[in-house]
C-alpha cells in the first residue's frame, strides 16, 4: 500500500524529507557514480517529450525524458520546482533540466543543459559543472530492433520502442460503446456481473463502453483483459484489480476523482492507453498501476500518490505528489 501523507502538513513533510536526504546523501555518497540506466524497469516515470513537476517526492525509481531538444525548444525538457528524491540510486535524466527552486536534493543528474538555480545537492556527483553527468539522448534507444531510435533529432518519438519496452499488446482490445458499465454503492454491476448478489460490481472480462464508478462505489476487476472507451471514478470511488489488463481506446480518458483510488497492489493492474488518450488524477487520489501510453498525456494532479510506473508522451504533476516505482511481475 502507498505511504499515507498528512495533507495538512505536506509542505513541512517535504522540507523535512529534504533535510533527511541531505544527511543520508552525505553518508551514502559513492566515490564513483553508477552509469546511466537505460532499461525501462529502472524508471518510475518516463516521458517521451516532456515532464513538468512541482513539489515531487520520488521515493523509488528514476525519472527520465527520452527525446532531445536540439531542434525544438519545447522538447526534451524536465521542469521541476522543489524537487526531492530519496537517497538511493535514483537518477534524473533529461536533455534540458530547469530547476526553478533551490530545495532540490538529487542522487544523480544526467543532462546536456542545466538551467535555473545551480544550488542543487547531488549525492553522487558527476564530473560536469554542478555535479551533473553527461546524457546522450535518446534514453531508451532502439528497443524493438528495427533500426530506428526511440526518438530522433526532430523530436519524433518511435512509439513502437516504448510499447516493446513495456510489453504493450500487439493490438488493443477494442471497446464497445454499446455496453456502458456503472458501479453503484451496494449494487451489483449494471450488466455482466461475475459474482451476482454480493452488492458489489464485479464485471466479467470483456469489452465495455463508458465505465463509471459512482461516488464511494467499488468496481472489482478480475484476472483478464478489460477494454473501455473511458473510465471515470467519482469522489471516493475505488477500482480494485487482480491480474488485470485495462485497454483504453484511443482518444479515451481515465479520470480519477478526489480521494478516489485506481488499483490495489503493485503489479495487479496494467493500463494500456491508445493514441491521444489521457489519464488525470484528482486531488488526494491514488494510482496503483503500470501505465503505458506512448502517445498519451498523464496528469498526476495535486497531493496524489502513485505506486507503479508511468510511461507517456508528457507527464505533469502539480504539487505535493509522491511517486514510488515498483517492478511488476
Amino acid at each position: 500500500m502507498l505511504r499515507n501523507i498528512d495533507r495538512r502538513h505536506a509542505m513541512t513533510g517535504l522540507r523535512t524529507a529534504a533535510l533527511v536526504c541531505i544527511v543520508l546523501l552525505a553518508v551514502h555518497a559513492r566515490a564513483q557514480a553508477p552509469p546511466l540506466r537505460r532499461d525501462l524497469a529502472a524508471y518510475a516515470i518516463l516521458a517521451a517529450r516532456a515532464v513538468s513537476v512541482e513539489r515531487l517526492l520520488l521515493q523509488r525509481g528514476n525519472l527520465g525524458v527520452d527525446c532531445s531538444s536540439a531542434r525544438l525548444p519545447n522538447c526534451g525538457n524536465l521542469q521541476a520546482s522543489i524537487f526531492i528524491l530519496a537517497p538511493d540510486e535514483s537518477q534524473i535524466v533529461s536533455d534540458t533540466v530547469l530547476l526553478s527552486k533551490s530545495e532540490s536534493v538529487l542522487e544523480q543528474l544526467f543532462v546536456q543543459q542545466l538551467l535555473g538555480t545551480p544550488n542543487v545537492l547531488i549525492g553522487t556527483p558527476g564530473p560536469l559543472p554542478h555535479g551533473t553527468s553527461a546524457f546522450v539522448p535518446p534514453l531508451l534507444g532502439d528497443v524493438d530492433g528495427n533500426g530506428r531510435p526511440s526518438c530522433d533529432v526532430d523530436c519524433r518519438p518511435n512509439a513502437d520502442d516504448y510499447r516493446a519496452a513495456c510489453r504493450f499488446p500487439a493490438a488493443l482490445v477494442p471497446c464497445d460503446p454499446a455496453r456502458p458499465l456503472v458501479a453503484i454503492v451496494g449494487q451489483d454491476c449494471s450488466a455482466d456481473d461475475r459474482l451476482p448478489g454480493n452488492g458489489r460490481c464485479d464485471p466479467l472480462p470483456g469489452a465495455y463502453g463508458a465505465v463509471t464508478v459512482a461516488r464511494a462505489a467499488t468496481l472489482a476487476l478480475g484476472d483478464g483483459d478489460y477494454a473501455a472507451c473511458s473510465l471515470a471514478i467519482e469522489q471516493g470511488g475505488l477500482v480494485a484489480a487482480s491480474g488485470t489488463a485495462l485497454h483504453l481506446a484511443g482518444g479515451g480518458a481515465v479520470t480519477v476523482g478526489t480521494k478516489a483510488v485506481l488499483g490495489s497492489a503493485c503489479g495487479d493492474l496494467r493500463i494500456f492507453m491508445g493514441d491521444d488518450s489521457r489519464l488525470a488524477l484528482g486531488t488526494e487520489s491514488s494510482l496503483v498501476a503500470h501505465v503505458c501510453g506512448p502517445n498519451s498525456a498523464v496528469d498526476l494532479g495535486t497531493s496524489s500518490e502513485v505506486l507503479g510506473q508511468i510511461v507517456a508522451d508528457t507527464v505533469v504533476a502539480r504539487g505535493f505528489t509522491a511517486v514510488t516505482g515498483c517492478t511488476a511481475p
